[in-house]
């Protein structure tokens, strides 16, 4: 990109030092809910090979294999299907925005993992952004170093995993969803991405958002116990969606000052 180009232009094209540095929100942000963000997160942490844009197909699929007589016997549930289809469609259902309530998609409480793999998409067509990479990134910025990262990453995979500490309705959840999981899909920790990262000397120096997300999370971490699951979800919900917003005004604010800086030396 010629500095000519990027005077007549500059948010035609992104300039590659740019895209390869940590102050790039990749993709960049928009709307998405509390819910999406966490249900997005679940995939980054857990599930391989599921894409953002493919939650809503695989929802819609799902709602409706619901329907077929049979199929909760089939998959091997002690419940039938009226009494699943009311979970569902009663118990974890969430609020529609009023320009999503005539169209036809699961929007579910992301209370246990296996909810993430058919609801929580940031768009219901298209390539959505994900939510999740953007907290990734957050943790791998706000962590003093890489192996704390790495670290605080699985931490944060075990508690949003249900286990044996978590309530009873948690675990029927996930056990009752986990029946009716496609072959081939598990919930295992995935690696996190730590590059483009800031060197560990100007972390140290440098005050910013993603920072007090980690000792957020890490606190949240430790809390979870002391609550039901579904209170320790909200919580949780509330923080990350704080935390997100506090650090795309962070990186706007930064973007800003870096294109000033660039039209005076352009001047």
């Amino acid at each position: 990109m010629t500095l000519e180009a990027f005077a007549s232009s500059p948010w035609k094209n992104s300039y590659g030092a740019y895209d390869d540095s940590p102050f790039n929100v990749r993709p960049a942000p928009e709307f998405a809910t509390a819910e999406a963000i966490v249900a997005s997160l679940y995939r980054a942490l857990g599930f391989a090979g599921v894409s953002e844009g493919s939650v809503p197909a695989s929802g819609r699929e799902f709602d409706r294999a619901t329907q077929t007589p049979g199929h909760s016997a089939k998959a091997g549930s002690s419940v039938g299907n009226d009494t699943w289809r009311t979970v569902l469609h009663g118990v974890l259902e969430s609020p529609k925005q009023p320009n999503q309530s005539k169209k036809r998609f699961l929007q579910l409480c992301p209370i246990v993992p296996d909810v993430a793999l058919y609801s929580g998409s940031a768009r219901l067509a298209g390539n959505s952004w994900n939510p999740g990479q953007l907290v990734q990134r957050m943790i791998c910025l706000g962590s003093a170093t890489p192996s704390e990262a790495q670290s605080r990453w699985a931490r944060l995979y075990d508690a949003m995993g249900v286990g044996s500490g978590d309530d009873v309705w948690a675990q029927w959840v996930e056990d009752e969803f986990a029946t009716r999981r496609k072959n081939g899909i598990e919930w295992k920790l995935r690696d996190i991405d730590l590059t483009p990262d800031i060197p560990v000397e100007d972390k140290a120096r440098i005050v910013f958002p993603a920072k007090q997300l980690t000792k957020d999370l890490d606190s949240i971490i430790s809390a979870k116990d002391n609550m039901t699951r579904r209170q320790w979800i909200s919580l949780l919900e509330a923080v990350l969606r704080l935390g997100s917003v506090m650090h795309v005004l962070w990186l706007c604010e930064v973007n800003e000052r870096l294109w000033y800086a660039a039209k005076a030396i352009l001047a």
